[in-house]
């Protein structure tokens, strides 16, 4: 907890790179539901004196309606989505880069050299991720393959949980390969950051401080990942408490404060995890 804290500190003193960072994760957010906002008042419900809270009532039969009506829409909005991830993806390279040139140097860098030496690792940030992504996608496919063939081949009329907790327990394991990898992409982006190393030696550095010091990593990614977790279940619980369907100015303000002070926690707890891999990776 002592190392979680002084990385806590250190995130709370780069405003800036904080700043950036919710910065372009609200303008993602902007983009991605204002298309579907523009449906939903076009759609004529958003007049009603409930707004769009008729939407889940009654079952959510008006929310099946509005779907079936705006298929079309929403059918061109699902062609350009993976276009659009793709562009945001990249996007968000260049204030994860920031965040973690802020958190490698001890000096206030001018926000020139610092935009410029967090552009610099951009491309080989862009490798690091297309290369992670596309081992995640591959373990998650060969996962859920083998999970289903394995749930089949064990299959009991008698004993279905056995079955089932077979092919659940192989997703696990998935799972934590997947965010096991989710680590070594951010120790590989630690190392360009911190050592100056191009990409694939990179890799093979988190690799390293990964297999060297396996439990402290893990304990240092796990951690700031629980309590990321806390934060968000917290603000559901006062959100659902808060329940903006009865209106008023009040509660959507309560509700809007509460989604902005989660997203700030989830973005210092993230660098809390980035310091930390930078440390990690001067002992790789």
């Amino acid at each position: 907890m002592k190392e979680l804290a002084s990385s806590l500190l250190r995130v709370l003193r780069r405003p800036r790179a904080v700043a950036l960072s919710w910065a372009v994760r609200m303008l993602f957010s902007l983009l991605l539901a204002l298309p579907l906002w523009q449906l939903v008042v076009g759609s004529g419900m958003a007049d009603h004196p409930d707004g769009d809270a008729i939407l889940f009532r009654d079952g959510g039969l008006h929310l099946a309606e509005l779907v079936r009506l705006t298929l079309p829409e929403l059918h061109a909005l699902a062609r350009s989505a993976p276009g659009l991830f793709v562009v945001l993806g990249l996007v968000s390279l260049l204030p994860l880069a920031a965040l973690f040139v802020s958190l490698d140097s001890d000096e206030r860098l001018s926000t020139r050299a610092w935009i410029g030496d967090a552009a610099a690792c951009l491309p080989r940030f862009t490798f690091v991720a297309g290369f992670c992504l596309l081992v995640q996608a591959l373990l998650s496919f060969v996962t859920l393959t083998v999970a289903v063939q394995v749930r089949e081949a064990v299959a009991d009329p008698t004993t279905p949980r056995s079955a089932d907790a077979w092919g659940v327990g192989i997703a696990l394991f998935g799972f934590f390969l997947v965010a096991l990898i989710g680590v070594l992409a951010d120790l590989a982006r630690a190392a360009i950051v911190r050592r100056d190393a191009r990409a694939l030696e990179a890799l093979g550095i988190a690799i390293n401080a990964l297999t060297r010091r396996p439990f402290a990593t893990l304990s240092s990614w796990a951690t700031p990942g629980a309590w990321s977790l806390v934060f968000v279940l917290t603000a559901a619980w006062i959100v659902g408490r808060v329940d903006v369907s009865h209106g008023g100015l009040g509660r959507i303000a309560t509700v809007a404060v509460v989604h902005q002070l989660t997203l700030v926690a989830l973005i210092v707890l993230r660098g809390a995890w980035l310091n930390r891999a930078l440390i990690l990776t001067d002992h790789a």
